[in-house]
């Protein structure tokens, strides 16, 4: 009966996403109310432990938020000032070579949108793109949602903190872990969207340089979360990754920009790489920005050290981006207002989740979900566990809502089975983010935005097939890491 009690919250979420199709914010309100019911009425919960999970959801909520807002900002100003459009005219206008130039966009350009935006932001930026190089619809929106490949460092790597904060494993290390986790994929989903885009016959036309975008990427991501920054390493693999393309097109003589032109368009994102490339690195720096105006409450172990946050130099590369472009004040106005609705709703339902996951820590259902699934499965869970992180990824199509939902699950069950609780949180994070791409409010409105509506079905099932295959390369890896491990 506990057992039954204690997956009740998981199982209403389910329902009211998958069956009701309820938005995340309805959601985590709704599930909420109920965990908070079931941990009242079954689990005899003191009112306290209830205050503490929403205040500590609302705290872990806030180190996200921070970032997140600021993320989004930029990208509407961006959006005003017509440069998200250019970058993307500029790339997809550079080359002649129409193999190359999709890997630049689905491995360089929309890598570094989400980096510094989040909310599945570049699928929406990319995918006109893509059809406007020549490709149909369907195929596009499929390109489209594999180009969220990098999630894990979305919005600065918001999910990633929230699981760090959630699971007590430093940033830096599940980062890293996760950037090694992940490294397979990005070749897999290179291969994925050629066959897609253009046919088996150039995916082995074009192999090499599968190979060589793909290395670069995620070798550039694992050193950047080891030696630099969490937080900035999918903005530094993007810009590898571009660079690497256009030496790539000038080497072969099929390269045609105006380079200082695509530099001006590019200069907010290499002004906050550089920000945030000197305040990680340089101790002078570093140190006294984690010391001044640093918010902490020991009860919580909440810590927000308001100006080493990238949220504050995010802050700063907007005011830097309205005098850059001049943007006129009505549409800083109007930026301002459409991130504020967008990021109301996150700030509450990402609160919601994390409390869930607070209480059902408080009340021993985690204990009790993960004694028996080490009790049932045991060490064979490693296989499982990316497929429970698939999981909330798809439900809530958040890389931070289903770390809030399962990373203290998965931590735990990997102390119950003697795994190692460290590898089974990179597979949540990184398999959680990987399945975002499938969430099927995200199919509907690719569906929707570009006209075939009466393809969503057909997109739903293709893009799952696409991310199973992601979440099988996955559990290889994972059960690789784990024999080493032992």
């Amino acid at each position: 009966m506990d057992l039954l009690l204690s997956i009740t919250p998981i199982i209403v979420i389910f329902i009211l996403i998958f069956v009701f199709r309820r938005s995340a914010f309805q959601t985590g309100v709704l599930g909420l109310l109920i965990t908070i019911m079931i941990s009242i009425g079954c689990f005899q919960s003191e009112l306290e432990n209830i205050y503490n999970a929403v205040i500590k959801g609302f705290l872990i909520s806030i180190i996200a938020a921070y970032v997140v807002f600021f993320g989004i900002f930029l990208f509407h100003l961006m959006k005003q000032a017509n440069k998200v459009d250019e970058i993307g005219t500029i790339i997809s206008e550079c080359t002649s070579n129409k193999v190359v130039q999709l890997l630049i966009i689905v491995i360089g350009f929309s890598p570094l949108i989400e980096s510094t935006s989040g909310f599945g932001t570049a699928f929406l930026i990319v995918t006109p793109i893509i059809i406007s190089v020549g490709i149909n619809p369907v195929k596009a929106i499929l390109v489209g949602l594999v180009s969220l490949l990098s999630v894990p460092w979305g919005a600065l790597s918001t999910g990633t903190i929230i699981g760090s904060h959630l699971s007590n494993i430093p940033t830096n290390i599940i980062g890293f872990g996760s950037a090694v986790i992940i490294f397979p994929t990005y070749l897999y989903f290179l291969v994925v969207i050629t066959f897609i885009a253009f046919g088996k016959e150039h995916v082995k036309h074009n192999w090499k340089s599968l190979l060589l975008f793909s290395f670069t990427f995620g070798t550039v991501n694992i050193l950047s979360n080891m030696f630099i920054s969490v937080e900035l390493s999918g903005v530094i693999s993007s810009l590898s990754t571009l660079v690497l393309g256009i030496i790539f097109l000038i080497l072969k003589k099929d390269f045609i920009m105006n380079t200082r032109h695509f530099i001006v368009s590019m200069s907010p994102y290499i002004i906050l790489t550089i920000f945030i490339f000197f305040t990680r690195l340089i101790p002078q720096i570093s140190t006294p920005l984690n010391l001044f105006l640093n918010i902490r409450i020991s009860k919580y172990n909440f810590e927000l050290p308001l100006l080493y946050s990238p949220g504050f130099w995010l802050f700063l590369t907007t005011i830097i981006t309205i005098f850059i472009f001049k943007i006129p004040k009505i549409k800083v106005w109007e930026s301002l207002k459409r991130t504020t609705k967008q990021w109301i709703p996150f700030l509450f339902s990402t609160t919601c989740f994390v409390a869930i996951a607070q209480l059902m820590v408080y009340t021993n259902m985690t204990n009790t979900i993960a004694h028996f699934i080490s009790l049932t499965f045991g060490r064979y869970f490693i296989i499982l566990s990316p497929i429970l992180g698939g999981i909330g990824g798809f439900l809530t199509a958040s890389n931070t809502g289903a770390n809030a939902m399962f990373i203290n699950l998965q931590t735990q069950i990997g102390q119950s089975t003697g795994l190692s609780p460290s590898l089974l949180a990179y597979a949540q994070n990184v398999s959680a983010s990987h399945a975002t791409m499938a969430s099927p409010s995200r199919v509907m409105l690719g569906a929707e935005m570009y006209d075939v509506k009466e393809k969503e079905n057909e997109l739903l099932r293709k893009i799952t097939f696409i991310v199973i295959g992601a979440l099988f390369i996955v559990a290889v890896n994972l059960c690789f890491y784990a024999w080493i491990i032992n």
